[in-house]
Formats: structure tokens, C-alpha cells, sequence
């Protein structure tokens, strides 16, 4: 595991990713990779593993991990309807298995980038 003065560094994904978001737990990253802006991509810190979980509707383009619920439980995505712009908004899924499809916002032929999830109660 790296250290928090920079030293032990570790590749944990071999391949071209962006928008790294570790989970809350930091067992986990979510990132933007391998060419499919049609599914989540998940890596498991410990073992490099890739889980890849395909939009659960078709008919949304999603681009998840943007950010993680406190619990680590979902991912909000910033989502676009292939043939309905009227479907463009942020949703969010389920990280353990990409199911639970939920719309948060809609802005209809715009785009929504899902910014973070609050800390929840105090």
C-alpha cells in the first residue's frame, strides 16, 4: 500500500484509465477505461481485478464513479439517453452487482457531471 509521503507506489490497473475515485473503504478505485463509456469499471487495490458492470439500461450511455456514497454502496453516473436526450441526468447503481438503477436529476439535451455525495449526518 503507498504511503502518505508518496513512497511504496503501486500500479494497480495495467492499461490507459482516467478519473481515478477510490472507494470509501480503499478497497477499491473506480475508473474510466477500456474503450466503454457503456459500463462502471471497478479495480480491487489488493489484486489489480477488474469488475465491469454494463449500463442496466441500453438506452443510457453511463459514465459511473464519479463518486461513491459514504457507505460505498453506489456510484453516481453521468448518464445520456442514446436516442432521448430527455433521459440525460445523473443515476446512480449499485456497486456490488451494477443493478439499482436511480435518476437523481434530469437535464434534458445537457449534461450532468455527478459531483460528490454529502459526507451524510453529522
Amino acid at each position: 500500500m503507498p504511503e502518505p509521503d508518496g513512497t511504496n507506489v503501486q500500479e494497480v490497473f495495467e492499461g490507459t484509465a482516467d478519473h481515478p475515485r477510490w472507494s470509501p473503504d480503499g478497497t477499491e478505485i473506480s475508473i474510466f477505461c477500456c474503450d466503454n463509456g457503456m459500463a462502471a469499471h471497478f479495480v480491487d487495490v489488493a489484486t489489480g481485478e477488474l469488475r465491469e458492470f454494463p449500463s442496466p439500461d441500453p438506452t443510457l450511455e453511463m459514465h459511473c464513479g464519479f463518486a461513491w456514497s459514504p457507505d460505498g454502496e453506489r456510484v453516481a453516473c453521468e448518464s445520456y439517453g442514446v436516442d432521448d436526450p430527455g433521459r440525460n441526468g445523473i443515476y446512480t447503481i449499485r456497486t456490488s452487482d451494477g443493478s439499482g438503477l436511480t435518476r437523481i436529476t434530469s437535464n434534458p439535451g445537457g449534461g450532468d457531471i455527478a459531483g460528490d455525495y454529502s459526507p451524510g449526518p453529522c
